[in-house]
């Protein structure tokens, strides 16, 4: 149990930290850099990203190159925080690096069902080789299925999916890969937050999760109903929507249809307050408006860690679709429409 003083200094470490993410107004510069070298540079001299990007170079700077050093704050701030922490730091470690190896590997697999596998080492996060048990540049070598098992050999990973190696003539099923991965990581997270948590803390912080996977479960019936599809092996196991409510939105006879059955769910209400320009962010939506809510009220620590890694993980991914943005030419109106921000919420907290 921590002291009151030892959580105190806790919260203040996050918040501070917090206190540095980047600002609307960050945004708005990141956007209007005309190259990929001046997102580097505003980045390296403005924001509390100067410390990964100490030595880089922004005259020669790589948009993947960029993508992967704004990729190693998650784990820098992990770091920090897990110095104080003590109850949770295994837990949330451990997600954060299993998280990111399921990224790596259907990153893998989408390089090796368009044929370009060896192409997987451009955008290889060499930063997170110390991080994790898996060869990140095996994975960049591999030439079939065969090859990419072996390089899973001994792990969980390739025990769930070697059931998934394809017949002869059939395709890769990525959809049930990324399903079976995502499975297996939320396992997890319950799993560890029954052993190292109080019981308040696994409540508020299960919550903030399963949220998250019933708006990504609601997205994934989107698709389907798009796609003329009522797969419901597509669903992931987690969450709170109830097997009826998913059968009725797969049954339904439009999307307006499914958003309506959504909206009659303990879970959905919340949805027609939501600002949102594309289906896909929901999830990370509602992810951001709750750990927003939990940095400025909860006393806990595990709690505001957590919300804080979270909003940490939609910011750099906020970055990388600048970075993509700018690289690309997209339209500034555009690239910020993509984006995760306090500005598109209608329940500004902070």
């Amino acid at each position: 149990m921590l002291s009151e003083y030892s959580s105190n200094v806790i919260l203040a470490k996050v918040r501070a930290m917090y206190g540095k993410r980047i600002s609307e107004q960050d945004y708005k510069s990141l956007i209007s850099c005309s190259t990929v070298a001046d997102v580097a540079m505003y980045l390296k001299n403005h924001t509390s990203y100067a410390k990964e990007l100490f030595d880089l170079n922004e005259r020669e700077v790589h948009r993947g190159s960029l993508e992967n050093l704004v990729k190693k704050k998650l784990f820098h701030d992990l770091e920090s925080l897990c110095r104080y922490e003590i109850s949770t730091r295994n837990s949330f470690a451990e997600y954060t690096i299993v998280r990111t190896e399921i990224e790596q590997i259907i990153h893998s697999l989408m390089y090796l069902v368009s044929g370009r596998p060896a192409e997987y080492i451009y955008s290889l996060p060499m930063f997170f080789n110390k991080r994790t048990k898996i060869n990140l540049m095996d994975l960049a070598s591999i030439k079939d299925y065969d090859d990419f098992l072996k390089t899973l050999e001994g792990s969980d990973y390739e025990k769930i999916l070697k059931e998934y190696k394809p017949k002869k003539d059939e395709q890769l099923d990525i959809s049930a890969i990324e399903k079976a991965l995502y499975n297996y990581l939320y396992g997890k997270f319950f799993e560890a937050l029954k052993k190292d948590v109080s019981r308040e803390v696994r409540n508020k912080l299960s919550e903030i999760m399963i949220s998250y996977i019933d708006y990504t479960n609601f997205v994934r019936i989107v698709r389907l109903k798009r796609n003329d599809s009522k797969d419901e092996s597509a669903i992931l196991d987690y969450g709170t929507l109830k097997s009826l409510s998913i059968k009725q939105m797969l049954n339904a006879k439009s999307e307006e249809e499914v958003f309506n059955i959504m909206k009659s769910t303990n879970r959905g209400k919340k949805l027609a307050k939501m600002q949102f320009n594309y289906i896909d962010e929901l999830p990370a939506r509602v992810m951001y408006d709750n750990c927003r809510k939990s940095i400025r009220f909860s006393i806990n620590p595990s709690v505001v860690m957590l919300s804080y890694l979270f909003l940490l993980q939609i910011e750099i991914s906020n970055l990388v679709t600048i970075i993509e943005g700018v690289h690309y030419k997209v339209q500034k109106n555009e690239i910020e429409k993509l984006l995760i921000t306090k500005n598109q919420s209608k329940e500004g907290v902070i």
